[in-house]
């Protein structure tokens, strides 16, 4: 019976891969094929001797890709986050798409190379899409789902349990959690708690054992590494005990014969080249951005306008080294806005809780027409674009904080410091004013820790949803 129960989970796990290699060749043949099929520029192309040494040339990219994805990206057979997984899509593919071109140069192959560059564009869409798409359909037919037990009960382990249900690109469905230290839970989340010991657990060879234990319970959890090894299993992740490292780029390395493992721990934004990139990135984004919405803003401050007072205000904020700067925005509150709000706190308990907890009031009094629909839609944050262009701001950063703020960050405070604060951000993108201050410090110093170019092109694309669909504005 054990035997064939493994066979069945290597034909899955077989079949799996599969389906993804045949996937990603569909997609990255298909644009190519369309558009020799519908160019008739393409049509005189075919129909010279160069027309072999093209389609040879790209079929050989495209199994430069699958050996790319398979052997030393691992992506059929390893898990990954979604948008780590698409980072690593989009740099191989743009990466092969030069060395086509360039080996089309070096062949004398005169092509038209627009024709190309929309063929690699609609490829890396195409591939994402069929990716996700294929991802789905193996989840329905319950090929893509991995049994996993998390050797765990305390925050660790929910944390990991958090990160699988927030991102299914995994595919990780938790079976149990089994208790390394004495805990009255019998569940997390309606999940059972397992009470055993190492020798006493019986899970097939395809389980993904996930060791997630606090500092205190070390000892125990080496004693679940040696039996899960010496038992056979293959599929072992253990979660450090070192919380909050930086982990984008994050490399390990160890000595041969130590049991001595060793973090290369890297910080990307304060490197002059990774600043230049993101000032470049900054101006060129903000330019196009301002020179699209330019009727926009015009109109909104007409309607700003209209009660009298300014249609700008500037508000001082901490920004990068500290240094203070006016925060530009579109005036949503009454020109009387500060007495209301002392009279306000001054007479409702509630309101002064919810505005010490989170600076901020859901149903504020201040907030004049025009600005609630400013603030549900986030356009009172359009003049900082000019703070970004005047190199106060960045598109994407930690949330812009007041000097009575600071003493909310406590040590954490030196991470702001590193960066310039953003029009959006990690903490925007994930919940906004719904969530405690102390989350928002968290992702403000994730932000910093793990900062890249792609995390703010994910952050900007996750922005345009969260806009569009409102969520957490007030």
């Amino acid at each position: 019976m054990m035997s064939s129960m493994i066979k069945s989970n290597d034909l899955k796990k077989n079949l799996r891969s599969s389906i993804l290699i045949v996937s990603d060749l569909l997609s990255m043949l298909f644009p190519f094929i369309v558009l020799i099929g519908l160019s008739k520029e393409y049509a005189s192309f075919l129909s010279s001797s160069e027309q072999y040494v093209y389609l040879y040339t790209h079929l050989i990219i495209t199994l430069l890709a699958i050996i790319s994805f398979s052997v030393y990206l691992k992506h059929y057979s390893t898990r990954k986050s979604f948008w780590y997984e698409l980072k690593e899509i989009c740099s191989t593919l743009i990466g092969l798409a030069f060395i086509e071109v360039a080996l089309l140069k070096i062949l004398n192959i005169e092509t038209l190379w627009l024709n190309i560059l929309l063929s690699w564009a609609s490829t890396i869409i195409l591939f994402t899409v069929f990716r996700i798409a294929t991802k789905k359909i193996l989840s329905i037919i319950k090929v893509w789902q991995q049994n996993v037990v998390i050797i765990g009960s305390d925050q660790t382990a929910v944390d990991v349990y958090d990160t699988f249900s927030n991102d299914k690109n995994f595919g990780f469905n938790v079976e149990n959690f089994i208790s390394i230290s004495p805990t009255k839970l019998n569940n997390i989340n309606n999940i059972p708690i397992l009470n055993v010991q190492p020798n006493e657990i019986e899970f097939n060879q395809q389980t993904t054992f996930i060791i997630a234990c606090e500092n205190h319970e070390i000892e125990i959890a080496n004693e679940w590494l040696r039996e899960l090894i010496c038992r056979g299993y293959q599929n072992i992740f253990s979660v450090p005990t070192l919380k909050e490292l930086p982990l984008d780029q994050t490399h390990i390395s160890f000595a041969f014969g130590q049991h001595t493992m060793l973090l290369q721990i890297q910080q990307s934004i304060s490197k002059p080249l990774s600043t230049l990139l993101k000032r470049i990135f900054d101006i060129v984004i903000t330019s196009l951005i301002l020179t699209m919405i330019s009727p926009i803003l015009v109109i909104l401050y007409l309607k700003v306008r209209k009660d009298g007072g300014p249609a700008f205000y500037g508000h001082e904020r901490v920004g990068q080294f500290g240094k203070k700067f006016d925060c530009y925005k579109f005036r949503s509150m009454k020109t009387n806005s500060k007495e209301l709000l002392e009279e306000l706190l001054a007479k409702d308990e509630n309101a002064r809780q919810e505005w010490e907890t989170h600076f901020k009031l859901k149903n504020d009094p201040r907030v004049t027409k025009i600005g609630a629909l400013l603030r549900k839609t986030s356009l009172d944050e359009l003049p900082q674009l000019f703070n970004v262009l005047r190199g106060d701001m960045s598109l994407v950063g930690p949330r812009p904080i007041t000097e009575i703020e600071l003493q909310r960050y406590e040590k954490d405070v030196s991470y702001y410091y590193l960066a310039k604060p953003g029009i959006t951000g990690l903490w925007q993108v994930s919940g906004r004013s719904e969530i405690d201050y102390v989350t928002r410090v968290k992702y403000d110093t994730w932000y910093v820790k793990n900062w890249s170019l792609w995390n703010d092109f994910v952050i900007l694309l996750k922005t345009v949803k969260v806009v569009l669909a409102r969520d957490g504005a007030y």
